[in-house]
């Protein structure tokens, strides 16, 4: 009778540990992210009178697992860090579009795929630098809201070939 005792004593404990992790992962509520964005070029010789280390505006998108729009901003004076409320166990697509001007009243921004193809029309030989000339630079991350997750570094790249 000790035996049965002791072994159910022992899957007792085993479940309640089991079910402790299972209420940690099933965690649901907002937290805050902070996006720390920032160019990550070294130089390049292929467009001398660009500016591609440059930052004059930026349009940031963050989308959800299903492909829809659940936050954008566009910033006329760039900032390095933003902060953002997402859900907690949630994927998110993070996307920022460096110099093309403010892009988050564009329609065709309303999806993540419809992003996508966009980012793909930004790499046109006539559409490399602004007015100002200053290199596009863009950057796309996927990330999983967890605890741990409380900053997400967001390196923009040239969106032209070095």
């Amino acid at each position: 009778m000790k035996k049965l005792l002791v072994y159910i004593s022992f899957i007792l404990l085993a479940l309640s540990s089991c079910i402790v992790e299972s209420a940690e992962c099933d965690r649901v509520g907002t937290t805050t992210i902070d996006i720390h964005i920032f160019n990550d070029n070294a130089g390049t010789k292929a467009v001398p009178y660009a500016i591609e280390n440059g930052i004059s505006d930026l349009s940031l998108f963050i989308y959800d697992n299903e492909g829809n729009l659940v936050y954008s901003t566009y910033m006329s004076e760039f900032q390095e860090m933003i902060s953002v409320e997402v859900q907690y166990n949630h994927n998110y697509y993070i996307y920022a579009v460096a110099n093309v001007g403010d892009l988050t009243e564009n329609t065709e921004c309303a999806t993540r795929s419809q992003i996508e193809e966009l980012y793909r029309d930004f790499v046109n030989y006539n559409y490399i630098v602004n007015d100002d000339e200053y290199l596009h630079l863009s950057a796309k991350k996927e990330i999983f809201v967890s605890e741990e997750v409380n900053t997400v570094p967001l390196p923009l790249k040239r969106m032209v070939c070095k």
